[in-house]
């Protein structure tokens, strides 16, 4: 197999797309951004962050939550 045909394979079986996308709650205006992705790193059990997640689907509801930006996080 040759390696664009092999990478295409790849690609075609594990690759996603996932929309990152910034609203401001007091005009409304939203930023989209469209990233591919061939794997995700879902956190398991952070120390520092005080994050554990007890399943994968747990740790992937945290992944995609929603996350208000403010204080030292702000955009």
């Amino acid at each position: 197999m040759n390696g664009t045909l092999q990478e295409n394979m790849i690609n075609d079986l594990y690759e996603g797309t996932m929309v990152d996308y910034v609203k401001c709650l007091k005009c409304l205006h939203e930023s989209k951004r469209s990233d591919k992705f061939l794997d995700l790193s879902l956190t398991v059990r952070n120390p520092f962050e005080n994050v554990v997640n007890n399943s994968v689907e747990e740790a992937l509801a945290n992944y995609l939550k929603t996350e208000k930006l403010d204080g030292n996080n702000k955009y």
